[in-house]
């Protein structure tokens, strides 16, 4: 009986533990993915002053938002081309 309620407990703190890692692991996703959107908002609307952030990290965020710095230089250029 006594070894029944260990092993209950194992298996419950086993997934407290889980719950807990996976929405770490989701926070910090999504924490990453809005960091690269707020740029691509600014960039839509003209701001070609938009920092985007992670560009040089080899992760799936680095390599959007390495996509999204490309966008961004080539709407520099085509800014001054138009000007030229």
């Amino acid at each position: 009986a006594a070894s029944l309620r260990w092993a209950a407990l194992a298996r419950a703190l086993a997934g407290a533990f889980g719950l807990l890692a996976a929405w770490g692991l989701v926070r910090g996703v999504s924490r990453d993915i809005a960091s690269v959107v707020e740029p691509m908002r600014r960039l839509a609307a003209g701001d070609l002053d938009a920092e985007v952030p992670a560009h040089s990290e080899q992760t799936e965020i680095g390599r959007i938002a390495s996509a999204v710095q490309a966008f961004k230089d080539a709407l520099h250029e085509k800014r001054r081309a138009d000007e030229a």
